[in-house]
């Protein structure tokens, strides 16, 4: 039996050659170089090949910041956090160099890294010496990494873990690197409702010189969606109707005359999810004097929660 020492190369092939060097058909005649019937220009010789495993890199969507009954984990708004996580199995061996390479979909920024971490004190990463605990909670503390490059305008996460060694020799359980770290939805002219988010990271390793690169590993679909609101403004010369005998939206008065405003606002049936932070200007004309408030004040802190799709005074 053979062992590879620990300075193999991911992703390298070894060849091992075996020729015959000399036989005989007489006994006896092994040092006679006269009887030998290798052709020393040709001896008979056969070859066999190792190929040392590549490293493998594995993206998965963790979740969304929000997750209900209209914006589940595969669903986002503009503004909403997406987390990711990334594992990467290091073969036993050695490589000069070894980055983790992540290109974010347009309409999607990078906002943290928030760990990492590898599984076993036998890898030895260069740029990452002070995992002795085997987690880095604020990876910018550390050395020789490159967070983010911008590539055609998209985000691109760039970490270089520098010269690595996987000096583990159980073969049996595998040794990784796992990187988590946090995203959020832009608000540009990329994020449409309908449009899918799916970016996909790679591992880049040196070989020789040569930069390899793994298959690129995509996480789940993310798919975009938007609150639609739609605002109708009614006037009346009596009591504002109660809804949904709404008042017309003109009417004849003279000066002098007292005119009531209903204004309704809800989602249109194109809405896709729930709309916070909802915010209700009217600007009255210079001819109107503002004679009382009005009954709701869409800033109470309370909120405004309805099932029914028209606000009444039982929302405040």
């Amino acid at each position: 039996d053979l062992e590879f020492d620990g300075g193999v190369q991911f992703g390298s092939e070894q060849l091992n050659e075996a020729r015959l060097t000399f036989y005989t058909g007489k006994i006896g005649d092994i040092h006679n170089p006269n009887a030998n019937f290798v052709d020393p220009t040709d001896p008979p010789k056969d070859d066999a090949t190792v190929s040392i495993i590549e490293p493998i890199i594995k993206k998965t969507l963790l979740g969304t910041s929000i997750n209900d009954s209209s914006n589940n984990a595969t669903q986002v708004v503009v503004g909403e956090e997406v987390y990711y996580r990334v594992v990467i199995t290091v073969p036993e061996g050695h490589s000069a160099e070894l980055t983790l390479v992540d290109l974010l979909d347009k309409g999607l920024a990078l906002k943290e890294i928030t760990s990492i971490s590898r599984s076993s004190s036998d890898l030895l990463l260069s740029n990452y010496a002070d995992l002795s605990s085997g987690v880095i909670d604020d990876p910018a503390d550390s050395v020789s990494v490159n967070y983010t490059e911008k590539t055609n305008g998209r985000d691109t996460l760039k970490i270089s873990f520098g010269e690595t060694y996987n000096a583990n020799k159980d073969n049996s359980v595998p040794e990784t690197i796992t990187v988590e770290y946090t995203a959020i939805v832009l608000n540009n002219q990329e994020i449409q409702s309908g449009k899918r988010l799916n970016n996909s990271a790679r591992l880049d390793w040196d070989l020789d010189g040569t930069t390899k690169q793994t298959a690129h590993s995509a996480a789940n679909n993310l798919r975009v969606i938007e609150p639609v609101l739609e605002v109708d403004k009614h006037v009346s010369l009596t009591e504002p109707l109660a809804p949904p005998s709404l008042p017309p939206e003109s009417i004849i008065a003279e000066a002098g005359d007292k005119v009531y405003y209903t204004i309704d606002f809800q989602h249109n049936g194109t809405s896709q999810t729930n709309a916070y932070s909802v915010s209700l200007m009217d600007i009255l004309p210079s001819e109107l004097e503002l004679v009382t408030n009005p009954p709701f004040i869409l800033s109470d802190p309370k909120g405004v929660i309805d099932s029914a799709g028209i606000l009444t005074s039982s929302d405040f």
